[in-house]
């Protein structure tokens, strides 16, 4: 669990401050919704495993690239793929 608190201006975030809230005790788990989580992971897991394309370049994508601001291949990938069906075509 968490706090975050935003200091908005001008409908722009101008700073925050967050921090994680620990209650010191462990929370009993709920069965029913680790019974959903579990049967979803197996799904998702054998979706994943299977191979839907291939590049001839590496898709830089890692952590440091990402969190740094480093404008990547993969993020452009991803970026075309998402915008692809909203861009205006000749017949527009």
């Amino acid at each position: 669990m968490g706090k975050l608190d935003l200091n908005i201006k001008d409908g722009k975030i101008v700073s925050y401050d967050g921090k994680l809230i620990t209650s010191g005790r462990r929370i009993k788990e709920n069965v029913e919704i680790a019974s959903t989580i579990a049967d979803y992971k197996k799904r998702l897991d054998v979706a994943l495993e299977k191979v839907i394309g291939r590049t001839e370049v590496y898709l830089e994508g890692g952590m440091q690239a990402v969190r740094s601001g480093q404008n990547t291949n993969l993020g452009r990938l991803i970026t075309y793929i998402i915008t692809k069906d909203s861009r205006p075509t000749r017949d527009s």
